[in-house]
């Protein structure tokens, strides 16, 4: 789905399994293919903190974009 171009840059995981992908259709999943890719550099942790108003931090995954050239 990466290199399809299907996911854009950076994505939080909703962003994937709110698309109803097979087998990547729950938080859980979509966090250990997150966590795989992660490892072989396809993609980078992002952290936003809080903004003024509170909250919880976000997170989200910017693509290498080398993926694209593989």
């Amino acid at each position: 789905k990466i290199r399809e171009r299907k996911v854009a840059s950076p994505f939080r995981y909703a962003d994937v399994y709110l698309k109803g992908w097979s087998c990547l259709d729950s938080p859980e999943i979509v966090k250990k293919a997150v966590e795989t890719l992660e490892a072989i550099h396809w993609v980078k942790t992002v952290s936003a903190l809080p903004g003024p108003q509170g909250g919880r931090p976000s997170v989200s995954y910017d693509i290498n974009p080398e993926v694209y050239s593989m």
